[in-house]
C-alpha cells in the first residue's frame, strides 16, 4: 500500500490517505457545481477562493496546498 504524499497514512492509488482523498473528491465536486452556476470561474480561482476561507478545513487546506506544489513543478 502507498503512503499518502501529505500526511504519510497508508494511502490508495492516488496517494492520498482516505482524509485526504475525501476532501480532494468534495473538493472537485463542489468545484463542478461552482463552475456550472459561474461560468468564469476557474480551478485556480475556485482553489484559491476555499483556501482563504476562514472555516475551510484543514485537510482541504492540505490538498489546496498539494495541488499548488504540483502546479509549480
Amino acid at each position: 500500500m502507498k503512503e499518502c504524499r501529505i500526511c504519510g497514512r497508508d494511502g490508495t492509488e492516488e496517494d492520498l490517505c482516505e482524509y485526504h482523498s475525501a476532501a480532494y473528491t468534495s473538493l472537485k465536486s463542489v468545484f463542478e457545481k461552482w463552475a456550472a452556476a459561474v461560468e468564469e470561474l476557474t480551478w485556480e480561482k475556485y482553489i484559491d477562493s476555499v483556501r482563504e476561507l476562514e472555516n475551510t478545513g484543514q485537510w482541504i487546506r492540505e490538498i489546496i496546498d498539494d495541488i499548488r506544489s504540483q502546479d509549480d513543478s
